[in-house]
């Protein structure tokens, strides 16, 4: 079996600085189907999709790139996204006679309700990406979604397109990172990441007077951020080796929720991450991977006497490698995969089935609704962006 698997990068390496949450989860996902196909006998072709500032990869806005992305589809057995945004788009364009895995590990819904509150969307980058996500869902033949909340969300929002005969998986984000485990020693504090919409800066500087904070990460291209306290160190994004040694000096690592929906729905791959360099995690328990790991005494939390409290982190490792390692998240997409079949249907709407004939056309693909409203897809895509996810 051939697998078609479309993802964001660049990935993970030695001397990339930018390491968002879309390109890790495409990284993870991608050592875990390679590790899977080896006891099988299958490949893999990971196709990296990028908005036209990457040169690795395909343009989601080039009719050219498009094309070479629906003959690569037509050579596959099956296909799977990994990760939000760009593969949403371009997986427009592959034909609906192979079946799709869509990865879910967001609503894309609560995302957007989230940059709303922090700056209002125009109409159209508010109608965009009702129609992207409903064009996914109508796609997909079975999904993955990263909280057991979200599960329960997308059912509903399956029920509102009618289409509900397709399998749901639980597959929360991988206690995966691609440097080694460790333990830190330090005793500052580390906010690492990205200023996305659902980071609430405000309550962190009321949390964290007096102490010294490290930032990594933050920028986010096109959102405009609560700014950080000036006495707060900044040091955008590191390559990996300096930013070990940015942890080092540190002994926790912090975020806090900002109201709506996504915190509910969500998760928190900073949780996860700090856990795995050895700090103790201090947020907000309103996310579901939060709320596990505070009650299971993994994480201290902003509604304690003393946030600032250190947990048993071998402890709290074990505790993330058993129940959210690899080969525990991936389950539901590795079982999948034993025996894929289509089962989404085509909506009723006329208009919605031609937009789809003219996609899957080659000679026509580059007249379809995703190039005349590419430049608006294009400021939300950078807007509403959120690069370390949950």
């Amino acid at each position: 079996m051939k697998i078609l698997m479309l993802g964001q990068g660049p990935l993970p390496s030695s001397s990339e600085p930018f390491c968002s949450f879309p390109q890790l989860r495409t990284w993870s996902i991608y050592n875990a189907l390679q590790e899977w196909s080896k006891q099988y006998g299958h490949t893999i072709e990971l196709v990296l999709v990028h908005d036209g500032r990457q040169t690795e990869g395909l343009n989601v806005y080039s009719s050219t790139d498009m094309m070479s992305l629906y003959n690569k589809a037509n050579n596959c057995d099956v296909a799977l996204t990994a990760g939000p945004f760009h593969p949403l788009i371009a997986l427009m364009h592959l034909p609906n006679s192979i079946p799709l895995w869509l990865d879910y590990p967001s609503d894309p819904l609560a995302d957007r309700d989230a940059r709303n509150r922090k700056s209002p969307l125009s109409n159209s980058e508010w109608n965009f990406l009702s129609e992207l996500t409903i064009n996914a869902l109508h796609r997909a033949d079975a999904m993955g979604v990263i909280s057991k909340r979200q599960y329960w969300a997308t059912i509903g929002q399956r029920l509102g397109i009618s289409a509900t005969d397709i399998p749901i998986a639980y597959v929360p984000i991988a206690f995966e990172f691609p440097r080694p485990m460790r333990n830190s020693t330090g005793t500052d504090i580390l906010l690492a990441g990205s200023n996305n919409a659902w980071l609430n800066i405000e309550k962190l500087t009321d949390h964290l007077k007096g102490q010294t904070i490290h930032c990594t990460g933050i920028t986010v291209p096109g959102l405009a951020s609560t700014p950080l306290p000036k006495e707060w160190k900044q040091y955008g994004w590191l390559p990996p080796i300096d930013l070990d040694r940015v942890i080092d000096n540190c002994g926790f690592g912090v975020w806090a929720d900002e109201q709506g929906v996504e915190p509910l729905l969500g998760s928190r791959t900073r949780a996860l991450f700090y856990i795995w360099n050895g700090l103790t995690p201090v947020g907000d328990t309103t996310t579901e991977l939060a709320l596990t790991l505070y009650k299971g005494g993994h994480m201290s939390s902003w509604s304690d006497i003393q946030p600032l409290s250190s947990v048993n982190i071998e402890s709290a490792q074990q505790y993330c490698h058993t129940h959210f390692g690899p080969k525990t998240a991936y389950k539901g997409l590795l079982e999948w995969l034993q025996s894929p079949s289509i089962k989404h249907k085509r909506p009723n709407s006329s208009t919605h089935e031609e937009n789809l004939r003219l996609r899957e056309t080659l000679r026509k693909i580059h007249t379809s609704p995703t190039w005349r409203i590419g430049s608006t897809v294009h400021k939300w895509i950078n807007n509403i962006r959120s690069v370390d996810r949950k």
